[in-house]
């Protein structure tokens, strides 16, 4: 016989158990997804593609590129975007930054 919590609802352990995996497998696919759309608009912002076609490019929707200063442009996206540009820029030859 399943423990049974001091819910409210009496709800049995391993069902609460359960759910926390799933909302944890959730949010760490939201924040994959989330990471990758940021580096695809970086990748894009450095291959020279203008703001909206970047946010665009990554999949990000037309309201989002409407939007990029609130949006898209975290402060940790913004750091690792000169972290970046800087590295290319020591890396290549003047002609090419």
């Amino acid at each position: 016989m399943a423990q049974k919590c001091n819910l409210e609802y009496n709800i049995p352990w391993q069902a609460l158990m359960l759910q926390d995996g799933v909302d944890f497998a959730t949010a760490l696919v939201k924040m994959t997804v989330t990471f990758l759309k940021q580096q695809l608009f970086l990748f894009g912002k450095l291959g020279g593609l203008n703001e909206k076609d970047a946010v665009l490019a990554a999949g990000y929707s037309l309201s989002v590129a409407d939007n990029t200063k609130q949006r898209i442009w975290k402060p940790q996206v913004q750091t690792e975007y000169e972290r970046v540009r800087r590295t290319l820029a020591t890396i290549a030859t003047p002609r090419e930054v």
